[in-house]
Parts: C-alpha cells; sequence; structure tokens
C-alpha cells in the first residue's frame, strides 16, 4: 500500500513538472511575432528583378528622429500607434522610368498594425482593389496623378508603398504595387 503511494506521488511530481517546465518552453503569439525582425523584409534584387536599390536608398528608423528625417510632417501618426521600428526603400526601374518608395514597420502586434492601415485606408475615396487581396489586408490608393500608393498589413507589419512615374499606365502601378505587396507577404509568412 505505502509502495502504490510513492508511485502515485511520483507520478503527480512528473506530470506537474511536465506541465510547469513544458508550459515553460511555449512561445505565445506575441513573443513569435517578436522574434521577427523588420530589417530581414528588406527586399533584395532576387525578390524584384528589374528594379535596383537607388545609392542611399535603405534606411532604418527605430528613433522618432530618425523617423522625423524620412517622412517630413507625418511622423507623429506612426509613433503615436505604436511604431517599433522600420525601414524605407527606394527603388528605381531604369528602363521605364518608375520609381517605388516602399516603407514597411513593425507595429509589434497584429492589433496595432492593423490600426495604422486602417488609419490610412479609411481615408481613401475610392479604393483600388490590390491583386487578389481583402480590403481589410490591402488597398491601393489611385489619387496620385503618376502613380498609386499602396496600404498593406500582416502580421504586426504595416507595409506603405508609393510608385511613381507611370503618367497613363495607372494599371501597371497597380499590377506593380499588388506584386510588392505579395512579395512581402511571402516574406513575412516564411519567417
Amino acid at each position: 500500500m505505502c509502495e502504490k503511494k510513492f508511485y502515485q506521488s511520483v507520478i503527480i511530481f512528473l506530470v506537474v513538472a511536465l506541465f510547469f517546465f513544458g508550459g515553460c518552453n511555449r512561445v505565445s503569439v506575441e513573443e513569435e511575432e517578436a522574434q521577427l525582425n523588420v530589417t530581414q523584409l528588406a527586399l533584395e534584387s532576387n525578390d524584384i528583378q528589374q528594379w535596383v536599390e537607388e545609392e542611399d536608398g535603405y534606411n532604418v528608423y527605430k528613433t522618432s528622429e530618425e523617423l522625423y528625417q524620412l517622412i517630413d510632417g507625418g511622423a507623429d501618426e506612426y509613433l503615436n500607434r505604436g511604431l517599433v521600428e522600420g525601414f524605407q526603400q527606394r527603388l528605381t526601374r531604369t528602363e521605364t522610368g518608375y520609381s517605388a518608395t516602399i516603407m514597411v514597420m513593425d507595429f509589434g502586434t497584429i492589433e496595432k498594425a492593423a490600426n495604422m492601415y486602417q488609419y490610412f485606408s479609411s481615408r481613401i475615396s475610392p479604393v483600388v482593389k490590390a491583386g487578389n487581396y481583402n480590403s481589410s489586408v490591402a488597398v491601393i490608393d489611385p489619387s496620385p496623378l503618376d502613380g498609386c500608393i499602396g496600404y498593406a498589413h500582416f502580421k504586426q507589419f504595416y507595409i506603405e508603398l508609393s510608385l511613381m512615374g507611370y503618367g497613363a499606365e495607372k494599371s501597371e502601378a497597380y499590377n506593380n504595387t499588388a506584386r510588392f505587396i505579395e512579395i512581402f507577404q511571402a516574406k513575412i509568412n516564411a519567417k
């Protein structure tokens, strides 16, 4: 009888220990998101054929001062909504004269990135569909005369893309914007 109680105590102890120590090794969604580094999402030549990064066309910002240098007058909109860090990448396509200014930002949580997206996307009228994306994930603002601005969010990341130099080729600007968004989604989901 005493031996049976001993084994029961050992089993209970092992179950509690496994539960306690096994639970400590689990990674929450927030911790998993935090492990993704926004700078790992920068576009590389194999991601975007025919597009070339401009000289000094890649800038990382982690502080409000760094962001203020890149965004004249609008940095507070991002900072007040929880921007953690981000980067800006400027690209050109020399044979066409197209240009792209891309900002990818880490807001730390899915909710904050979605709120940032909602803040800007709700101001657009009319909206152009961004490829096959639902408007709750990505949209295109067709208002610039020479191109468009794309907005998207995936996980804790918020993305803005300004594509210019398209003139009468607005549909090409929309297609390129959707393609950039697809590339970022794939990079984010692969991490």
